[in-house]
C-alpha cells in the first residue's frame, strides 16, 4: 500500500515521525482515533499497523509512567515506579482489582490497574473508572452492513416443502407438517 492510499484510507495523521536520517522509515500516528493506530511506512511502502486497543499509550499518561505497560507484573511495576502514593483493593465482577496511585511533582497522578498482580489498564487521575473492565467496540454496528439480518428476516419455508433427504435405510427430514 503507498503513502497515497494510507493517507486517503486514514486521513491525515496526528503526528509523523521520522525513525532514520534519511526519512526511508516513517512512523504515522493517529491518536485521535477510537483506538489509537500507529502506522509504519518503510521505504513508501506500508510495513506495519499497531492498534493500541487497551489505551496504554494514552496521550495524557506522563512520561513517567511509560515505564509500567499492559501485561507487565506488580513486582516490576513497584520496581520501575517505586511505591504508590496510594493502593486500593476493590472487588470488580468477581475480579480482585488493585488500583494503585502514582505521584510525582508537577505531573498528574497516574492510577495503574492490575488484575491478577498484572497490569490490566493505565489512566490519569485517581478515580476508579466504572468501566475498567469493559471494552468498547469503536464503532457502532451498522445495521446495512450486518448480513445476517437479512438472513435472520427472510420468510421460512413450511417444514412440508423442506426435501426430505434419505441416508441408507434412515429418512431425515419431514415430507408432513
Amino acid at each position: 500500500m503507498s503513502p497515497a492510499d494510507i493517507a486517503r484510507v486514514m486521513a491525515a495523521s496526528s503526528q509523523v515521525d521520522a525513525a532514520d536520517d534519511e526519512g526511508t522509515v516513517r512512523v504515522l500516528k493517529y491518536s485521535a482515533e477510537p483506538i489509537a493506530t500507529t502506522v509504519t511506512i518503510t521505504d513508501g511502502k506500508l510495513s506495519g499497523v499497531a492498534l493500541d486497543v487497551a489505551g496504554v499509550d494514552d496521550p495524557a499518561l506522563p512520561n513517567f509512567s511509560r515505564a509500567a505497560w499492559l501485561g507487565m507484573s506488580r513486582t516490576a511495576v513497584l520496581q520501575r515506579l517505586g511505591m504508590p502514593a496510594e493502593n486500593h483493593l476493590r472487588n470488580c465482577d468477581g475480579m480482585n482489582v488493585e488500583q494503585m496511585i502514582f505521584e510525582r511533582p508537577s505531573e498528574p497522578n497516574v492510577s495503574i490497574f492490575l488484575v491478577d498482580g498484572r497490569v490490566a489498564a493505565k489512566k490519569v487521575g485517581r478515580s476508579f473508572p466504572i468501566d475498567i473492565l469493559g471494552f468498547t467496540p469503536p464503532l457502532a454496528a451498522d445495521p446495512a452492513d450486518d448480513e445476517s439480518d437479512e438472513i435472520a428476516d427472510r420468510p421460512r419455508r413450511p417444514r412440508s416443502m423442506l426435501p426430505t433427504l434419505v441416508s441408507g435405510s434412515q429418512t431425515v427430514g419431514s415430507t408432513s407438517e
